[in-house]
């Protein structure tokens, strides 16, 4: 398995064929970075499910971000694509903003979800700031923002994202949510991006580990990360 799983010592099997579906972050495609494609290379006995919650222009690369509503609605449609093809169980495997989406759509009947480093205190300035202060970015929260990635491509932000993102009580939805899935939650202790949130007020029925790692478990991190996803997944 080489590099990808550093620190991870063998596989652990969930149930036979179970599915998990991966919810990616913020101005990311279906593989997160590459972190999805990762943790999927160290399950054994899953059926693995990426989608991209965001529009990408598949020849250039570029990405535009949809509204954290709609992005809820095509979790769903997932959700329900899976369940009419197989009686399976479901487990969830979100991270970053994506955990908001989780708890937006509020499925029930999933198995399992783990949010990696899910946002508690989300906030349009705070998010702006820390994606948009690369050189050659734009932010206008009234209209449309072009945010510069590191690949010289630019992902774009509607108002409509920035709007819904102020508007989220992200604790109410987190322990909603966890009424109806057995919810762990995997912080990381060097978070360089959400560094300033804390998860107060989460109901006990949440699990909550601390790893050490960044905001994308980079590194030899991401082996430790991948083991404990699959000792949750094959309890």
């Amino acid at each position: 398995m080489g590099a990808i799983t550093t620190g991870l010592r063998r596989k652990i099997s969930p149930a036979p064929e179970s599915f998990v579906i991966f919810v990616h972050g913020f101005g990311v495609d279906k593989t997160d970075r590459g972190l999805f494609s990762d943790i999927l290379g160290g399950l054994d006995g899953v059926i693995g499910v990426m989608f991209n919650n965001n529009e990408v222009d598949e020849m250039t690369g570029e990405i535009t971000v949809r509204p954290l509503s709609d992005q809820a609605q095509s979790l769903m449609a997932v959700i329900k694509t899976v369940r009419e093809r197989s009686e399976e169980p479901i487990d969830l495997i979100c991270h970053s903003q994506s955990c908001l989406v989780a708890g937006i759509a509020a499925p029930r009947g999933i198995r399992n979800t783990i949010m990696l480093t899910p946002s508690f205190a989300p906030s349009a300035k705070r998010t702006a700031k820390t994606f948009g202060s690369r050189k050659g970015s734009i932010i206008n929260m009234k209209g449309e923002s072009k945010l510069a990635r590191s690949d010289g491509t630019f992902t774009t932000v509607p108002r409509e994202y920035w709007g819904e993102l102020d508007q989220i009580n992200a604790i109410d939805l987190y322990n909603q949510l966890a009424q109806n899935t057995a919810l762990t939650m995997i912080l990381a202790r060097q978070d360089e991006i959400l560094a300033d949130t804390r998860p107060d007020n989460l109901t006990s029925h949440i699990n909550v580990l601390k790893l050490d790692g960044d905001h994308n478990f980079t590194g030899a991190n991401r082996g430790s990360m991948i083991t404990v996803i699959c000792r949750i997944l094959a309890r």
